[in-house]
């Protein structure tokens, strides 16, 4: 039975970008895997949607060996339902929150009650030292409960900020991640590798941009000046390249993948012989005909008749 590791392509670093002068980019990823003998399959998640399905590369496995990889895009319905889904997870937190909210609700009707309860009492109903065993537990259960609802609004506050965090993250991230590879990896042993994944996405282009700085001495312009040579880089790829090494290329990507040719139907057939009156030659060989003796060719004009 084969080994089946599932891994989130966020919780990995990204090693290096290529950023090309069309509006792709090549992306390095490394993940730190421990391969079981026999077997192994790897399934790779939250890659980005603009991966180009036939780039992917595998590299880095050591003494295992690579079988195969398949690398899809899924909907983006279904990948919002995954459980590392921002919207699952803050899904999960504003729930967290609202029974959080609930409980406080809940012991705020518990002390209303019991405040009520103490107001109905009267002297001619208790003695003073059950009135003062009453206001003694009265003041317990106030405390106990004043420290709980405290307790809980400062959860409420915390998750309150877990979903302000994973919001503005969702809202600063341009771009879906439902890409997903699987690769499948045989090792005679058990081992450890630092697989390299190598792809191809879309939505990250770079352009240049100059800057000129010229001073001026006493209203007269400087004898000379400084040319700032600066890049911006745009990326809508859906993933994050903090503290990844950025190279920018002028190359353009489509040098990088190739695609084999569809080669084109060219049907042949035999030349048809040549044939007089539309009679096939006899013997499979052209006749020789003498048109001189035989009389004008059909279609020609004949010789004028002479007296």
């Amino acid at each position: 039975m084969a080994s089946v590791i599932t891994v989130q392509a966020a919780e990995h670093p990204i090693k290096s970008v290529t950023v090309f002068k069309s509006s792709k980019a090549e992306v390095v990823r490394t993940f730190s895997l421990s391969f079981s003998k026999g077997q192994n399959k790897v399934l790779i998640r939250g890659l980005p949607s603009t991966i180009d399905t036939d780039s992917v590369r595998v590299s880095g496995l050591g003494e295992a060996r690579l079988f195969d990889v398949v690398c899809t895009v899924g909907s983006s319905k279904a990948a919002s339902y995954a459980s590392d889904s921002s919207s699952e997870i803050i899904r999960t937190l504003i729930v967290r929150k609202l029974a959080l909210e609930s409980e406080r609700a809940t012991r705020e009707q518990e002390s209303q009650l019991l405040l009520k309860y103490a107001q109905t009492l009267s002297g001619e109903h208790v003695t003073p030292t059950q009135m003062g065993q009453f206001l003694e537990s009265y003041v317990e259960r106030e405390r106990n409960s004043l420290n709980a609802r405290a307790e809980l609004s400062e959860k409420i506050v915390e998750l309150n900020r877990q979903i302000e965090a994973e919001q503005h993250k969702t809202s600063s991230k341009q771009g879906t991640a439902n890409g997903q590879v699987d690769i499948v990896i045989a090792a005679d042993e058990d081992t450890n590798a630092e697989l390299k994944l190598t792809y191809i996405v879309s939505g990250a282009q770079w352009k240049p941009i100059y800057e000129l700085h010229a001073t001026t001495e006493n209203g007269k312009p400087s004898s000379c000046v400084t040319l700032h040579y600066r890049a911006r880089v745009k990326q809508s790829t859906g993933e994050d390249w903090t503290n990844a090494a950025l190279t920018l290329s002028t190359i353009a990507s489509d040098t990088i993948v190739r695609r084999i040719p569809q080669l084109r139907t060219i049907t042949m057939r035999p030349k048809a012989p040549f044939t007089l009156f539309g009679q096939a030659p006899a013997f499979g060989r052209p006749m020789n005909v003498n048109v001189a003796q035989s009389g004008p060719r059909f279609g020609a004009s004949a010789a004028p008749f002479v007296h």
